[in-house]
């Protein structure tokens, strides 16, 4: 196999560390055959939960009955997301696209130029995943701002993968690996803060006789009412911060369909995420992730053949390594989920209890059975498929947060 385009001279010293080309394919299939076991375990169990809890409640309404038939709809895009990543794998998807950058009209150009058009192309289709969120840019500017969302995270994949091919002169490993985690690491504050931009275009909340005791409770909490917005189309409200500021949105159709006790319930709620720092906790995850993944790239993926063999390349070209660790990251993520599903249940849980300290539980749990479709879970299902706990169990935890109370 041709080595001429391997990253860093030591390659040698990193062997010990290197699986063969058997380890790595199975190392690609084990997450993805643990995950599809643990997705077919909690939809059987969820269909099970949901029988039981039908027959329970013969009275249940349309509304009701349709958001649990909803839920079982998350099995089969499950499926198609591990077939996608199996596709991929025996279809040799990455190698196809460097083989095209070099056989493409960049044929004859620098290894730059080739690697920039292959990283273009690829990070083109993993960052189509965008459009799932298309449901929410109901505008014209909604549209602009989701376009622009695509073509950033294409140039800062480019702006990646030009700074890894200038760290090839770099003599030791661990110095390129340290520069690389510490670019990849700003890239991705850049890229959080730049979550904020879509949030300016959005109105501020007005301060009204409906939303006065929202913005009351915003003042007690030391929370500039200057960051509260009012989100189009969404029937829920989110808190969201960065290193340097934050904001609380609350949706029009939340504003619309309920009490101002209960829209200043769930402004109580996203304060609570406030003071637990649940999103500084989020981004030192993240941050930390990708740090691990950057190692794993440096001393497994770019100094092995055998891995580069395994997905179907006959060179090894330094920009691909980039997609093989995202191509790993996201499997070993997925096959994660349940774990990240029960933090962030855990999250959720923890802002109700700030909630109802405050005394706004009764208002919340009316709240809750107003914006939430997810009524009931088995355990299982909403470790795999829930960020957010059902409002079965979310009701019972406020219930007995204020029964401590009394």
């Amino acid at each position: 196999m041709a080595t001429d385009l391997s990253l860093l001279p030591d390659a040698a010293a990193a062997k010990r560390w290197l699986p063969s080309k058997d380890q790595a394919k199975k190392i690609f299939y084990a997450p993805l055959l643990v995950s599809l076991v643990i997705q077919c375990c909690a939809i059987a169990f969820q269909t099970a939960h949901l029988i039981m809890y039908a027959r329970s409640n013969p009275t249940m309404g349309t509304r009701e009955s349709v958001g649990m038939m909803l839920t079982l709809t998350l099995f089969p895009a499950g499926l198609l997301t591990l077939g996608c990543y199996s596709m991929s794998f025996k279809k040799q998807w990455i190698p196809r696209l460097w083989k095209r950058a070099n056989e493409g009209r960049f044929a004859n150009g620098s290894l730059l130029v080739r690697s920039v058009d292959f990283t273009v192309f690829w990070s083109a289709l993993i960052s189509l995943n965008l459009f799932n969120y298309i449901h929410l840019a109901m505008s014209i500017k909604g549209l602009l701002l989701l376009f622009a969302e695509y073509f950033l995270s294409i140039v800062g994949s480019v702006f990646l993968a030009i700074c890894l091919l200038k760290l090839n002169a770099k003599k030791s490993r661990h110095v390129a690996c340290f520069w690389f985690c510490l670019v990849t690491i700003v890239t991705t504050l850049v890229d959080w803060e730049r979550g904020f931009l879509p949030i300016e275009f959005l109105p501020r909340l007005k301060e009204d006789k409906n939303t006065k005791p929202l913005f009351k409770l915003a003042r007690q909490d030391y929370f500039d009412t200057k960051q509260i917005y009012e989100g189009e189309r969404l029937n829920n409200a989110f808190y969201t911060r960065s290193l340097l500021r934050e904001k609380i949105i609350i949706g029009d159709y939340l504003l619309e369909g309920n009490t101002p006790s209960s829209v200043t319930a769930v402004m109580a709620h996203e304060l609570g995420h406030r003071f637990n720092n649940d999103l500084t906790v989020r981004l030192y995850g993240i941050l930390l992730s990708q740090t691990f993944w950057n190692v794993v790239m440096f001393y497994i993926i770019l100094p092995s053949p055998e891995v580069y063999a395994a997905f179907g390349f006959d060179t090894e070209p330094i920009v691909a390594a980039i997609a093989l660790r995202e191509t790993f990251h996201s499997l070993y993520s997925l096959a994660l989920t349940p774990l990240s599903n029960l933090w962030s249940q855990h999250v959720e849980l923890r802002a109700d209890r700030f909630a109802a300290e405050m005394g706004y539980g009764e208002s919340l749990i009316k709240a809750l059975e107003e914006i939430s479709f997810h009524k009931t879970g088995n355990w299982l299902y909403e470790a795999v498929y829930c960020s957010h706990p059902s409002n079965e169990r979310r009701i019972a935890a406020i219930r007995k947060q204020m029964a401590q109370m009394r």
